[in-house]
């Protein structure tokens, strides 16, 4: 398995809990330690700028394909999320038996905005139509990925599988009117959004709410900047990047979790929606593809994306509400594994490979 940390951490250690021999490879700058139960965790290089890492990791997976090929290593499945030239996923046809490809993100899109290079953005495409062409199975995060996946490879076959999270077991002293945005400050979530419905639910519904925002990102100086000017300085608090462990002290404290989707963000599964879910969390989220459409779609308190006076009222009617309890059936990583196992028995068409 390789591919985003949190994710395939997540995943892998489901795997091992469910008997499964897993092997995870990670970026070498991630911070992710071996899921209990997996085999073994190789670390691959992936240095400087977010585009220098992209090129230097997927050279690094590309190179430990070729040793494992060349020494004879195979394994059963190989399963990776997509990547930018698709050269492992080919490779990785020559050593597995099976080969899974995710797609957790509109591909074309993010290179374009991420690199803002058209071409670059194109070739990109053409890459991934052809790595989902070689894949045996494909599995994408939401439904609204799925068509995404259809439209660029009409002949696929593509499965739903939302992202997940671990089971929690929160005892700790909650903050009645307090919410909390754990995840990136970058365009995709509509934070500003967020802030100014904070500010609303103070002045005109009279509740006097507080929000952390656990993370950072390239707009985080541009919203400090903002909540400063709108006199939400004592109202609002950036934490900042924290580490994992940090981070979920502030959603553990929280009533209210807030996933600000915005349409740009197209098709993407939170894992912070699954992190609320287990944290006993209400869950406000915006109405678009990957929340709305989520096995947690009908538990969580909607708002019209963009719109500052339907956030502020499903912000208000989940505070009141206060924490929940969900089905761990819905949103934990064993949930996942177990379907994810499923379409790779349904390919093979037995349930030993």
């Amino acid at each position: 398995m390789g591919g985003g940390p949190r994710h395939f951490e997540g995943v892998a250690g489901a795997l091992a809990d469910l008997g499964v021999d897993t092997h995870l490879v990670l970026p070498s700058r991630t911070a992710v330690d071996v899921p209990r139960g997996a085999s073994r965790q190789t670390r691959l290089r992936s240095p400087g700028n977010r585009a220098i890492r992209h090129v230097t990791y997927e050279v690094s997976r590309i190179a430990l394909i070729v040793w494992w090929l060349i020494s004879g290593t195979r394994v059963d499945v190989w399963m990776s999320r997509h990547s930018l030239f698709g050269v492992g996923t080919l490779l990785a046809r020559r050593i597995a038996k099976v080969v899974v490809l995710e797609v957790n993100g509109p591909v074309r899109e993010e290179v374009a905005a991420n690199f803002g290079s058209p071409a670059l953005a194109r070739l990109v495409d053409r890459l991934f139509r052809w790595q989902i062409k070689c894949a045996d199975v494909t599995i994408a995060v939401s439904p609204g990925l799925v068509d995404y996946v259809l439209t660029r490879q009409p002949n696929a076959t593509c499965h739903a599988v939302p992202n997940g999270s671990k089971v929690a077991n929160v005892k700790v002293s909650r903050q009645p009117l307090k919410i909390v945005y754990s995840g990136a400050l970058t365009p995709w979530y509509d934070l500003t959004t967020l802030l100014m419905a904070v500010e609303r639910l103070r002045s005109v519904h009279n509740i006097a709410a507080t929000l952390d925002v656990v993370g950072d990102g390239n707009q985080a100086l541009e919203l400090r900047r903002f909540a400063g000017d709108h006199g939400l300085a004592d109202i609002v608090r950036f934490t900042g990047w924290l580490p994992s462990s940090a981070s979920q002290q502030y959603v553990h404290s929280a009533v209210v979790g807030v996933i600000p989707m915005g349409r740009a963000a197209m098709g993407r599964s939170p894992l912070k929606l699954y992190e609320y879910a287990a944290a006993g969390l209400a869950i406000v989220g915006s109405d678009v593809d990957g929340v709305s459409n989520s096995p947690l779609g009908a538990e969580v308190f909607q708002y019209e994306v963009g719109s500052v006076e339907s956030l502020a009222l499903a912000l208000r009617q989940a505070l009141i509400a206060g924490n929940r309890t969900y089905d761990a059936e819905l949103w934990s990583w064993e949930a996942r594994a177990r379907q994810i196992l499923s379409l790779v028995e349904h390919r093979t068409g037995h349930t030993e490979l």
